[in-house]
C-alpha cells in the first residue's frame, strides 16, 4: 500500500521541492525500506520508543540526517560512534539546570571535531 498510494505522492513533493522531511510515528518498522526509496529524504523523525529508534538510526544511518524523540539526553555519545558511526543525529538534550547542561556539553565537546 505504501509504495502504491504514498510513495508516488513523496517523490512528487520531494521532486518539486528539492527534498523532504519526514515525521513518522506509526510502528512502520515495516516500511524503511519503502521509506528508503524516498529520493532526496534529508531528515527523518521516528518516534516509537527508544528500541526502534535505536534500530532506526543504525538502519538510515548512512540514508539521512535523523532527528528522534524519545532518546534520553544523557544517552552517552559514545553509543552513536559504536553502533552507528556514520550516522548523522540531531540531538536535542534536556538538562534539569545550566550545570547539567554543562556537563553534557562537555561530554559532546570531543565529538564534535573528528574527521569521520
Amino acid at each position: 500500500m505504501f509504495t502504491r498510494f504514498f510513495l508516488p505522492h513523496l517523490k512528487a513533493l520531494s521532486d518539486r521541492y528539492g527534498g523532504l522531511g519526514m515525521h513518522c510515528c506509526a510502528t512502520a518498522r515495516h516500511q524503511w525500506e519503502n521509506m528508503k526509496k524516498i529520493p532526496n529524504l534529508k531528515i527523518l523523525n521516528l518516534t516509537r520508543g527508544l528500541e526502534e529508534t535505536e534500530e532506526g538510526i543504525v538502519y538510515f544511518a548512512d540514508h539521512c540526517v535523523q532527528i528522534h524523540d524519545g532518546m534520553p539526553g544523557d544517552k552517552p555519545t559514545s553509543w552513536y560512534l559504536e553502533h552507528a558511526p556514520s550516522a548523522r543525529v540531531v540531538i536535542r538534550p534536556w538538562a534539569e539546570d545550566r550545570a547539567a547542561a554543562q556537563r553534557f556539553v562537555d561530554q559532546l565537546r570531543p565529538y564534535c571535531d573528528q574527521k569521520r
